[in-house]
């Protein structure tokens, strides 16, 4: 198995070298560092080419400019089934644990996706000098959530950096059409693919990432207006029947609300609101205001009111 590191960059001169070399500095190095430059415009490509000529593990390519998405495409072209690849925006940074640490995980509780929490710094702070946190959660497998993907469009994961996952997984979902709908936010391609694809996926509140607060973020604290809401909705649409038709799934809730319940009563009571998930009390009276209705319905059917 190789650890890949894959970055990918967008004129992000003014972060990129420091994001790179908390690669460098794993105390578990990675195998290799691809770099992905989407055709940047500032000084990135001579500060990417400098460190290239220092380390061998760095592997670069440039392309024109398309967009988050189309980087991740890209990658396509050198991963490898066996690889473990953590994902890395060119504005974050990885503690210099990390890798350590995940691939300590990794043994314990094998898995198809990984994400962990991020921690937020602003440019004048310093960000996490180790990737364990402190926290009273629990590490958890959830082992398949593909019906409460399609049922629900639940959104169980973290921001790009925070992220890994197989190359056999990252192969199965790449690479996407649509490269226009996600030129940003294209880690809802890992996060919603790999769930209706089936994919376990293991959250480790135990791990955190620096995840780099600045003006240029692309959706990290600003509020959308409601159109632009609906044009996400519409993005997020294309993508599930995207993938529905790549696997072969279906979308009719009558068959996915039974399973959807299944899968949700694997996730523990304390990981329902951070996964985006009902509580058994609102499943429960769900399923029981849909006894009502049905019910209803079949009385107005009888006295030919329906």
């Amino acid at each position: 198995m190789r650890s890949v590191c894959l970055i990918n960059s967008y004129n992000y001169e003014t972060y990129l070298e420091e994001c790179v070399r908390s690669a460098l500095r794993q105390t578990h190095p990675f195998d290799v560092i691809h770099i992905v430059d989407d055709g940047s415009t500032d000084k990135s490509r001579p500060i990417l080419e400098a460190l290239a000529s220092q380390f061998h593990n760095i592997v670069l390519h440039f392309k024109q400019n398309g967009g988050q998405l189309s980087c991740f495409n890209t990658a396509t072209q050198f991963v490898q089934p066996d690889d473990l690849i953590c994902m890395l925006d060119a504005d974050d940074v990885l503690p210099a644990d990390y890798l350590a640490l995940l691939l300590q995980k990794r043994q314990l509780m094998p898995a198809d996706l990984y994400f962990c929490e991020p921690t937020y710094f602003k440019n004048t702070e310093s960000p996490p000098a180790s990737a364990a946190r402190a926290t009273s959660d629990l590490d958890f497998n959830w082992q398949i959530s593909s019906h409460t993907a399609r049922t629900h469009r639940t959104w169980t994961g973290s921001p790009t950096s925070c992220i890994s996952l197989t190359g056999a997984l990252f192969l199965q979902l790449l690479p996407f059409p649509l490269e226009g709908d996600w030129r940003t936010r294209a880690d809802d391609i890992l996060i919603y693919g790999s769930a209706i694809a089936g994919a376990s996926k293991c959250y480790l509140p135990s791990l955190t990432i620096g995840y780099r607060v600045h003006g240029a973020n692309s959706f990290y604290g600003r509020t959308e207006d409601p159109a632009a809401k609906l044009r996400y909705e519409l993005k997020v649409e294309r993508l599930f029947n995207t993938y529905c038709a790549r696997f072969s799934l279906n979308q009719a809730f009558e068959l996915l609300e039974a399973p959807a319940r299944r899968e949700i009563e694997l996730v523990p009571d304390q990981l329902r609101a951070r996964f985006h998930l009902p509580t058994d009390r609102a499943m429960t009276l769900q399923k029981y205001r849909g006894a009502r209705r049905t019910l209803k319905k079949l009385r107005m059917m009888l006295k030919g009111e329906y």
